[in-house]
């Protein structure tokens, strides 16, 4: 994906203006990206408190309480 170009001083002009649209194109990537990650991290925050074992207020799991003899 590598793009290699000479530069005439007289096309400075067009040279930044792809720059600047390559910079915004990896703003825009980024942003998405960024987005997305998000969104995991909540699906998977989700999916841990669906799955982990209930603990009581102290922090022991309830899996561990035994009933009285």
């Amino acid at each position: 994906m590598s793009e290699s170009f000479s530069v005439d001083l007289d096309d400075l002009d067009e040279v930044t203006a792809r720059i600047r649209g390559y910079q915004d194109y990896l703003t825009d990537a980024l942003a998405e990206l960024q987005q997305r990650i998000g969104e995991l991290n909540s699906s998977w925050r989700a999916w841990q408190q669906r799955h982990s074992p209930k603990r009581t207020a102290t922090g022991v799991p309830l899996c561990q309480i035994s009933a009285p003899p």
